[in-house]
């Protein structure tokens, strides 16, 4: 019995030894070997992706993780004074990288911001964090105050209650003037009366609001010409068709230092939207994919249809190219880019491409959301 309890001893012993020996060696490896630190943490925000095998609006190739690896770029002139920024560069489709179709123009530091689509009030973070401060102060909370919609559809506007309320939640207190076709004042009451409630907590509840804050001042645009100015920007309108929309506008913003920005909406080219790009600086305009129409998943199986349309409501690569030459536009850049390439073929720049293919000039660019012009 003595002798197995020294070999025990004896064992115990040796174990001891080889742990304290092991580990603080493995310990110093495991500290100075990144592969155990940064790069399992690096590794994880890798964006996961399992090919699909179905075909569904979800799973499209424009929303797969590496057709979305572009950052946002800087491209405004060296000492540009007004700037226009890209908040959501998407389309109705899901994806995940681009909200939806909205914008500001920022001049002597003020925005006005062109359509609210899904997502615009955290595209207002994410653009901040990317630019720095001079975006940051513009969009201090008490300056969210003018939008010009280009028109009602759903992709265009759903972004509107947060902007309104969720500013209002963090302290604004300036009122909200909205413009757009006919239909915008009974959006803007149908928005204030579904959102009742969030509202009438905020005045009444412990937090005790400033009803101003939350005030919105709907006007109507019927007609081409200037719809509001101030010191900062003259904003003009013009009509233009989009599917069976009949009151649907380009916007012109001609800032105070000189600079010309044309938001063209939804729809085809048009003698307004030619109007509306006469010599601007930069262009934000649709565009359609006419070589990948036949896999647009909404337009039915019928080639005849789906290219009446297609076409209806959209703009395909010739026709722009003919409006840039007609309008004498400076700088274009393609929004609510409509490319149904199949996964195999599809390439981010691949609608970039087929409008160069079609005769559109140089500079053009494929937007990005964050994009600053």
């Amino acid at each position: 019995m003595a002798i197995r309890s020294r070999k025990c001893s004896v064992w115990i012993v040796l174990l001891i030894i080889v742990f304290m020996t092991v580990l603080p060696s493995r310990l110093v490896r495991s500290a100075d070997n990144p592969i155990n630190s940064q790069q399992k943490y690096d590794k994880s925000k890798e964006k996961p992706f399992v090919r699909p095998g179905i075909a569904s609006v979800f799973t499209a190739p424009e929303n797969w993780p590496q057709n979305n690896e572009a950052v946002p770029s800087h491209r405004a002139p060296k000492g540009a004074k007004s700037f226009a920024i890209v908040l959501g560069s998407g389309t109705p489709g899901p994806n995940p990288y681009r909200m939806g179709p909205s914008f500001v123009v920022v001049s002597n530091g003020y925005p006005y911001f062109v359509d609210l689509g899904e997502g615009a009030w955290r595209s207002m973070a994410a653009a901040s964090m990317v630019h720095g401060d001079w975006l940051a102060r513009a969009f201090a909370l008490d300056n969210l105050k003018y939008v010009f919609l280009t028109h009602l559809h759903c992709d265009h506007t759903v972004g509107i209650p947060s902007w309104i309320l969720n500013g209002y939640k963090f302290g604004s207190k300036a009122s909200k003037e909205i413009y757009g076709p006919k239909g915008t004042d009974a959006m803007m009451k149908h928005i204030m009366s579904a959102w009742q409630i969030d509202r009438e907590d905020m005045w009444y509840g412990p937090l005790k609001a400033d009803k101003n804050g939350v005030m919105v001042i709907a006007h109507e645009v019927d007609d081409d010409g200037l719809v509001y100015q101030d010191q900062n920007v003259k904003v003009y309108a013009y009509r233009k068709y989009h599917g069976n929309i009949k009151d649907n506008f380009a916007y012109r913003f001609e800032c105070a230092n000189g600079r010309i920005f044309v938001f063209a909406g939804d729809g085809w080219s048009c003698p307004g939207l030619i109007k509306a790009c006469k010599n601007a600086d930069v262009a934000f305009v649709e565009v359609f994919s006419k070589e990948k129409m036949f896999y647009a998943p909404w337009a039915g199986n019928d080639p005849a249809m789906i290219e009446y349309l297609t076409h209806s409501y959209h703009m395909w690569p010739e026709e722009l190219a003919l409006m840039q030459k007609q309008s004498g536009l400076k700088s274009l850049v393609l929004i609510h880019e409509q490319n149904y390439a199949p996964g195999d073929t599809f390439s981010r720049l691949g609608l970039l491409k087929e409008c160069k293919r079609a005769g559109v000039k140089e500079p053009v660019f494929s937007s990005v959301d964050g994009d600053v012009y």
